[in-house]
């Protein structure tokens, strides 16, 4: 009977029909009488033993198998490009199919490093158990791909910390005991922010805005750092580099990621007594200041609570409460006073805070005056110019400044002339 052959069948040989509808029976005729085409790579690049592998055809799998299918061949990627160090195993792996991937571990199939990648990136807990025990065995102290086993498993394990596959990461941390540089490098990958971690390729991707995706990822660096991962590694996330861990999480922390990333500096807190704040009280000034102009209330929160010195200055001698001036907050200014801070603190420049408020034209300019006059600061602090708050106020033209500061400031225009 005569019809016309979809587009799929125009070009795919037998073989790959055959495999694609699941008809092991054809399929057994056709190797029967020929192997010619038993490895052929259809349009989209793949041969029978790889459409039947990702049908999860157990029958045709085993079948092509024993006519000599070839499980090494690479398989393509969606767009038909071939993926390093892929092959059946891979693929079977990535969709999770422990009992194909079995059978092609025992038919000789090479067990790559790559195949284990693939089943931890998908999440495929039975499959990386499949791997890991082939690992484990004593098959080697090399994947088939020639990557040296300790490698393979630290690269799988950077894979599992980056995609939070959390029941994987335990399975591992137990029976491959990776060294403590791999769980650093995995502890970095586990706090990428969720906005420049690219899934869309990922199989059965954990949903990273969730809140079960946050958990997962909480829940990754708590047994990445339990197992033994340097909360004070200088390992570099991002663009900053030589810096303890923490304070890189405190610079890439915004927006929606600030409720989160409190609660992972909690855990690395938590985790070790030792974390390294360069000489400051924990977490350090430079990351206090840097949270109160982010805007990032949680962390800031965390660091008061937490014992933060407030009153510790970085390099223009600025505490934090000048940060808090700048950022135009007053929430972050009444929490830091509240704590202690000095409100007449000079910096570097001889400036007091009241005097950045007062050339500092913004909307809550006015609230913050208030503030730091209520909490008392002084309008007739002067720099070593012999300016005041006023003087500011003016040349800076905040009419709003100048209207609370002109009734208080007790030293007039020409007094301040004749003390010049």
């Amino acid at each position: 009977m005569d019809y016309e052959c979809e587009e799929e069948e125009r070009f795919s040989t037998p073989l790959h029909i055959a495999a694609s509808c699941r008809d092991a029976p054809e399929l057994s005729r056709l190797l029967s009488t020929s192997h010619e085409y038993i490895n052929t790579r259809d349009p989209w690049h793949h041969t029978p033993l790889h459409v039947s592998v990702q049908n999860s055809d157990l029958p045709s799998v085993k079948l092509l198998l024993s006519h000599g299918a070839d499980p090494s061949l690479e398989v393509p990627d969606p767009y038909g490009y071939y993926v390093d160090g892929s092959n059946s195993l891979s693929l079977a792996a990535s969709f999770g199919y422990v009992e194909v991937l079995r059978v092609l571990i025992e038919a000789g199939g090479p067990v790559t490093s790559k195949v284990l990648g693939m089943a931890v990136e998908g999440g495929r807990l039975e499959c990386a158990k499949e791997v890991l025990t082939w690992v484990m065995k004593g098959n080697g102290r090399v994947f088939d791909d020639g990557v040296a086993r300790d490698e393979g498993v630290g690269y799988a394990l950077r894979i599992a910390a980056a995609n939070w596959r959390t029941e994987i990461i335990e399975v591992m941390l137990r029976h491959c005991k990776p060294s403590r540089s791999v769980m650093d490098i995995a502890l970095l990958e586990a706090l990428v922010d969720i906005e420049r971690y690219d899934d869309f390729h990922v199989i059965n991707p954990v949903s990273r805005g969730t809140v079960h995706g946050m958990k997962q990822r909480v829940l990754t660096v708590t047994l990445l750092l339990d197992a033994g991962a340097d909360v004070n590694t200088r390992e570099k996330l991002y663009e900053y580099e030589g810096i303890p861990l923490l304070h890189q999480i405190v610079r890439i922390a915004s927006g929606a990621e600030q409720a989160f990333m409190a609660n992972i500096i909690g855990v690395m807190i938590g985790a070790r007594s030792d974390v390294d704040t360069r000489g400051q009280q924990l977490a350090g000034i430079e990351d206090l200041c840097q949270n109160v102009r982010m805007g990032g209330r949680e962390i800031f929160a965390l660091f008061l609570e937490r014992g933060s010195d407030v009153n510790s200055t970085d390099g223009g001698g600025r505490t934090p409460l000048f940060q808090a001036i700048l950022a135009d907050d007053v929430y972050f200014a009444q929490h830091l006073i509240e704590k202690g801070a000095a409100i007449a603190h000079s910096n570097n420049d001889g400036l007091t805070p009241l005097h950045v408020s007062a050339s500092n034209v913004t909307p809550a300019c006015s609230a913050i005056i208030s503030l730091l006059l209520d909490s008392g600061a002084s309008p007739s602090a002067r720099t070593p110019q012999g300016e005041t708050p006023l003087d500011y106020a003016s040349h800076y033209g905040n009419a709003a400044a100048v209207k609370i500061l002109l009734p208080i400031t007790p030293t007039s225009i020409d007094d301040k002339n004749s003390m010049d």
